[in-house]
């Protein structure tokens, strides 16, 4: 660092060093150190070696340039790298800056203060994009991309905070005082001013620097290698700048110089065309003239091979570039349109002649990073002219130039429709012919093309006649911002009215929905079991059903190999059959596609052969489960049977335990009380079994009456009394 510079900005010695140790920290910690040495942390410690001063925004600027040019004149690939990184910390500091300064009850030297801060950074940033090597422009677009629009918000959130103390404060004056209407004006003068000190207006610094910055970064980029990074500019400015005010760009009316000129072109005895006039006419040479004639007709099969293309076709094709260029030049003279006419009138008969559809859709492909150019070349006049992408470029192009002549794009109001609309009939009515017969040959190479193009430059037009009329400015900031008179904005009535918030529907619309709320389905009742299976089969679920299953048996039956069938003639190769078997398939066996076994499968086969599989398995269990009706006859016979049995063994074994507590009370001569009650209590136990089991062998009987040697066995344990009967007689 120079040592006279060191006398003049003391404190950029310090700064230099700061930005050193902090670079490679996170940003939030750099940022709030580098606030600490500038003392714009907020605390009372101040700088770090200077006692009652703090570093200015000239100390900061000087540090920040010595710290780019240390790290691009080292020429380490690190270090350079580290340039991006700088910049982006000093848009931080300034953009807490903004902030700070932002909050209510702040002075106008703060907002001085920010303003020159601002301008500081943005003379950095222009030597930065000037001065870093081409291979960290992309770095340092990333940088802006987040950079410039968090510093852009910072402006106007601090120009919208003074704008509303402003408001404010001329709103309680003129409540003061009686004369309202001098005040009013005298307000919209000192608001006006205001806005032009904040820079928030069209023509203010805000949008000026950010332009410029944004221009002069654009300028080191080429047009074709760096393509997307142009692009990504665009849509940077886009963001930051609206519509409106875009008039720095618009207002400058620069037309391209990329066009083809009558110099570009190849000299008349070096032109060659291949397979054109020159080779016919060599063919016609050898072979005669009735045999170059006959041989002519056979080689003129496109226009690429007509004798019409030569070198006037050439020279007259490529030399309407000038005149589509600029198409007010057409009438400065007579001849000048008679000119353009006429060779146009031409290339539009030959491309009639031998039209080139292209209606064969291309897939989709990344867009190229340069556009197609054209080489004006004699020996490729014959290829391109054969080509539709060609015919259709060139024609849209002439279409454009006919809008450019409808359309007038000067801020008189007296001149409507353009430089068509000064011309005599004669030429009006050849424009309009020129411009049908180039509608036509659009059509016939693509047909949907003309409107596509017609749609396109209807909204051109808009924008052209903004244009024209100045870039007015008609968003509501941008009016506010440039006449300083503040615009009320729209509001929504907070007491709206419920009577009208129902929408009216169309009686279809609303029939449909009280259906679907409510739909009462009524079906016809049956008369019988039979009537109601009927019924149940001829809805449409069942019929579906058994559609499906149908199609998924033809489809069986044809996968067979025992069948023979050849697999071109199968219906899966139908496209509409088995489209409707998909949606039949899935109305039914939707839960097919869960199972794992078939995972990652395509093949529809193996979805039918797993339901399939599915349904035999669920058979077999409800067969398990759910018995044939003759085999539940059977069961349920065999089952009272067991019951019968069971309960006969309880009654015998209760009759055994009441006798064997007879002899032995009477072995022991118990006769108290609390035996007798013991005795009484298990004898109507007795008979309550006995009665229920009784009851039971009654309601069996009809269903399943018991074998011979039951009954046998049975009867003489019912006649004989219960010995509990007897101990109590």
């Amino acid at each position: 660092m120079n040592s006279l510079a060191i006398e003049l900005w003391p404190h950029a010695p310090i700064i230099l060093d700061k930005l050193d140790s902090v670079i490679s920290k996170p940003h939030d910690v750099a940022k709030d150190e580098l606030l600490g040495v500038l003392g714009l942390d907020g605390g009372l410690s101040g700088p770090q070696s200077v006692e009652d001063s703090k570093p200015g925004v000239e100390d900061f600027e000087y540090a920040l340039q010595a710290a780019v040019m240390k790290r691009l004149e080292s020429k380490e690939e690190a270090k350079e790298e580290e340039v991006a990184k700088i910049v982006e910390l000093a848009a931080e500091v300034v953009a807490e800056l903004f902030k700070r300064a932002s909050s209510p009850g702040s002075s106008a030297a703060e907002t001085d203060r920010c303003k020159t801060w601002w301008m500081m950074l943005v003379a950095v940033a222009e030597d930065t994009t000037r001065l870093v090597p081409a291979k960290l422009l992309e770095r340092l677009v990333e940088v802006f991309e987040h950079s410039l629009v968090r510093l852009q918000a910072a402006s106007l959130q601090l120009a919208m905070q003074r704008l509303k103390e402003f408001d404010a404060k001329q709103e309680a004056e003129v409540k003061a005082t009686e004369d309202a209407k001098d005040k009013e004006a005298k307000r919209v003068d000192e608001r006006k001013k205001l806005i032009g000190q904040l820079g928030i207006s069209p023509n203010g610094h805000l949008y000026l620097t950010l332009t410029s910055l944004l221009k002069q970064l654009s300028t080191r980029l080429a047009g074709s290698f760096n393509s997307s990074l142009r692009a990504r500019i665009s849509l940077l400015l886009e963001n930051l700048l609206a519509l409106d005010h875009k008039a720095i760009a618009n207002n400058q009316k620069l037309r391209t110089q990329d066009y083809v000129v009558l110099d570009d072109l190849d000299d008349e005895s070096q032109a060659t065309f291949s397979g054109g006039s020159a080779v016919i006419a060599a063919e016609a040479a050898a072979e005669g003239t009735e045999g170059g004639e006959a041989k002519e007709a056979s080689k003129a099969s496109s226009l690429g091979n007509d004798p019409e293309v030569d070198y006037k076709l050439y020279k007259n094709f490529w030399g309407l570039q000038v005149q589509l260029q600029f198409t007010e030049k057409l009438f400065e003279k007579p001849e000048s349109w008679q000119s353009f006419s006429g060779t146009l009138s031409k290339i539009l008969e030959l491309f009639m002649k031998y039209p080139a559809q292209d209606y064969e859709k291309q897939p989709w492909a990344e867009q190229e990073p340069a556009p197609l150019r054209q080489a004006p070349r004699s020996r490729g006049i014959g290829v391109q002219l054969d080509d539709p992408g060609f015919r259709m470029q060139f024609l849209t192009q002439v279409m454009i130039a006919f809008q450019a002549m409808e359309q007038d794009v000067s801020s008189r109001r007296d001149r409507i429709g353009g430089l068509i609309a000064q011309q005599n009939e004669t030429i009006k009515n050849e424009f309009r012919k020129l411009k049908k017969t180039v509608e036509s040959t659009l059509s016939q190479t693509r047909k949907a093309y003309p409107e596509m193009l017609k749609h396109v430059l209807q909204r051109e037009s808009h924008w052209v006649s903004w244009k024209g009329f100045g870039c007015r400015e008609y968003e509501r900031e941008s009016l506010e911002m440039l006449n300083g008179r503040p615009l009320a904005a729209d509001s929504m009535d907070s007491k709206l009215d419920s009577k009208n918030m129902k929408p009216k529907l169309e009686g279809h619309i609303s029939g449909m929905l009280k259906t679907l709320k409510d739909p009462q389905w009524k079906t016809p009742q049956p008369s019988s079991a039979l009537d109601e299976d009927k019924l149940k089969e001829a809805m449409r679920p069942a019929l579906l059903r058994s559609m499906c299953d149908r199609y998924l048996e033809r489809l069986e039956e044809e996968d067979d190999p025992a069948n023979g069938i050849e697999d071109e003639y199968k219906a899966k190769k139908n496209k509409v059959f088995m489209w409707q078997c998909r949606r039949l398939f899935a109305m039914k066996h939707l839960q097919v596609y869960t199972n794992k076994n078939v995972y990652g499968k395509t093949d529809f086969m193996e979805f039918l052969r797993a339901a399939k599989t599915k349904g035999q398995a669920g058979q077999v269990e409800a067969d398990k489960e759910d018995p044939k009706e003759e085999g539940n006859e059977e069961a349920m016979k065999e089952d009272s049977k067991e019951e019968v049995k069971d309960e006969g063994k309880e009654e015998v074994n209760q009759e055994k335990e009441v006798k064997e507590d007879d002899v032995k009370m009477k072995a022991e001569g118990k006769e108290d009380a609390e035996v007798k009650e013991d005795v009484a209590m298990k004898e109507e136990e007795t008979k309550e079994v006995t009665t229920k089991n009784e009851k039971k062998e009654e309601v069996k009987e009809p269903e399943s009456a018991p074998d011979d040697a039951d009954a046998k066995r049975a009867a003489p344990e019912t006649e004989e009394e219960p010995p509990a009967k007897k101990a109590k007689q």
